[in-house]
């Protein structure tokens, strides 16, 4: 099973973890860290070694928020030139869920890579473009009851 890494700013980690957990109950093998004033790169980066050692022989995907933030740039410091391990950046809950879901169906690391993507960004929608799709649907059912 793929260990899931949450790495953000302030606790934005813990509060996706705990998210996560309220709505498909307990969640293993997810580890939360949170990137707080006053750290290093370096603090990072040693606290994403002591995950995978505790955690060994497993893949491990990383979810940060930021492309180019530290918590971005630690986890692609920590896995250059090792293999089973990836990053993905803009993390957000309909990707934590996704991915989630996926993984205890046994989806493994290079498609959670593809599941991270496109759950972070289907997840993003407006009201009105929700409106729309109804309205449209409903239209198309009142033109195939007409036959």
């Amino acid at each position: 099973m793929t260990h899931l890494v949450i790495a953000t700013h302030a606790h934005l980690a813990d509060a996706l973890r705990d998210a996560a957990g309220m709505l498909l109950g307990d969640v293993q093998g997810v580890s939360a860290v949170n990137f707080v004033p006053g750290q290093t790169v370096a603090e990072l980066i040693a606290q994403y070694t002591q995950i995978v050692e505790d955690t060994p022989d497993t893949e491990v995907l990383f979810l940060v928020d930021l492309f180019g933030g530290s918590p971005y740039n630690a986890a692609v410091q920590f896995i250059a030139g090792r293999t089973g391990f990836d990053v993905v950046s803009g993390v957000n809950l309909p990707m934590l869920l996704e991915t989630l879901i996926k993984r205890m169906r046994g989806v493994g690391l290079v498609d959670l890579v593809d599941v991270a993507e496109q759950g972070g960004s289907s997840g993003i929608r407006t009201y009105h473009e929700a409106l729309a799709r109804i309205s449209s649907a409903e239209a198309d059912a009142d033109d195939d009851e007409s036959f």
